[in-house]
């Protein structure tokens, strides 16, 4: 891949709206600008926003009204010649100017290659660009929290940090072991030892938050999964919102398993239902509740949907012997109907306690959802911040401080309060 060239691409989501835009970077980016975009300046100003209209120089036909802004390099995303075009959203429009602009030359961007120039130009380290990721692809405002905490730097400079007293407790430790016959003062080896088991904690901390950063992102896999005919697949729906897999008294109508995202309780979440298990199933139905076998294994949380209205069976027991207690959580079924299932049959749930609900009625339903939230939240604990993620400055006193010292101990913080006594309007520590 070249990155000395010119490149274009559209900037905007596919499909019809009201405004499209068009970007373009590298060193003939305005030269290009000029020769598309009528009435531009010989030297535009940087960051002003100049109305005139698209013209094709094949025919010098019009095609469209557009604004253009000139971000000169490097005070720009990709630190290079940027030409912003703001069109209107018609896809039409919007390809007859990326037409244009390969004709005169531009090459059309791959993608995530204006975030790669921005990096390789030093504009951006790595975590600053998978940050950008993340908060285009964000689902919930935790996830777009973390994004931007990421984006703003938060990740590298904590990395930097551990870096630093590493290096530091390497060079205490190194002199302590040249000079230890001789009458110089030395680092004491508790203080060493002290020292290195909470940079080994703070750095198993940074691990786990990647693991619960990672799921903020893409999604935490929660599995339906049973026995066969228990309300599995109308729980699925419910818990969706709305008809997605069909629904019968007959066993055996899920055969394969079928995935959704969904946010329950602000976590975003790969809603799955699978195939019951039964020993009556045929071919089909077997592999079926061999990918549920597979997925139980990979799952961050398991719901185990028992029916209520009927005893307890060995195949539930299997299944539950399957996860661990901390990856289970059991539901009871049909609400709607008399209950059968007794405290014995439940034994083998581990002493995890299990929720009862109605897929038919929605009656329990919430509860669930805040269930599966809290389960998730106490098994993926973010790490606890050491910077602001809106200005980047040293919070190590705002973390440990009550939350009422929260915004006073991070001065720069946008979201300071008005005064001591009003509440703290972060929602999790140092983190708005």
């Amino acid at each position: 891949m070249r990155t000395n060239d010119t490149i274009a691409a559209i900037a905007t989501p596919p499909g019809e709206g009201g405004v499209g835009v068009v970007r373009i970077s590298g060193p003939d980016a305005l030269a290009l600008a000029r020769q598309v975009f009528a009435l531009t300046p010989a030297l535009p100003r940087p960051r002003h926003l100049y109305l005139g209209q698209l013209v094709d120089p094949r025919d010098r036909a019009a095609f469209d009204e557009a604004f253009l802004v000139y971000f000169r390099g490097p005070r720009s995303y990709t630190a290079e010649d940027l030409i912003e075009l703001q069109c209107h959203g018609s896809p039409r429009v919007l390809a007859r100017l990326m037409d244009v602009l390969t004709w005169l030359g531009a090459r059309r961007a791959e993608r995530g290659e204006f975030t790669l120039r921005a990096f390789l130009n030093g504009r951006l380290d790595l975590t600053q660009a998978e940050g950008i990721l993340d908060l285009v692809s964000a689902e919930t405002d935790a996830g777009l929290r973390q994004a931007g905490a990421i984006l703003h730097g938060a990740l590298r400079l904590e990395a930097e940090r551990l870096r630093d007293e590493l290096l530091s407790l390497l060079g205490q430790t190194e002199v302590s072991l040249d000079f230890v016959e001789d009458d110089v003062p030395v680092f004491r080896r508790a203080d060493l030892l002290d020292r290195a088991e909470k940079l080994d904690r703070r750095l198993g901390d940074l691990v786990a938050g990647f693991e619960s950063g990672s799921r903020l992102s893409h999604g935490f896999r929660v599995v339906l999964a049973g026995r066969a005919n228990t309300g599995k697949s109308s729980l699925f729906n419910r818990l969706l919102g709305h008809d997605r897999v069909l629904v019968d008294a007959e066993p055996g109508t899920t055969r394969d398993w079928v995935e959704e995202r969904v946010v329950l309780s602000g976590l975003p979440v790969r809603l799955v239902d699978t195939a019951g298990f039964r020993p009556e199933a045929g071919n089909v139905e077997t592999a079926g509740q061999s990918h549920a076998t597979r997925l139980l294994a990979e799952a961050d949380l398991v719901v185990l949907v028992l029916d209520r209205s009927e005893r307890a069976t060995p195949d539930d027991a299997a299944t539950a012997a399957r996860v661990e207690a901390e990856r289970l959580l059991p539901v009871l079924n049909k609400a709607d109907l008399p209950s059968r299932i007794t405290d014995a049959d439940l034994s083998f749930l581990k002493r995890v306690p299990a929720t009862e609900v109605s897929a038919l009625t929605g009656d329990g339903v919430g509860t669930l959802q805040g269930r599966i939230a809290s389960a998730l939240r106490a098994r993926f604990k973010p790490p606890r911040p050491t910077a602001c993620c809106w200005c980047v400055s040293d919070t190590a006193t705002c973390w440990r401080a009550p939350r009422a010292a929260c915004a006073t101990a991070c001065r720069r913080c946008r979201w300071a309060r008005p005064s001591r006594s009003s509440p703290c309007p972060s929602t999790t520590r140092c983190t708005p």
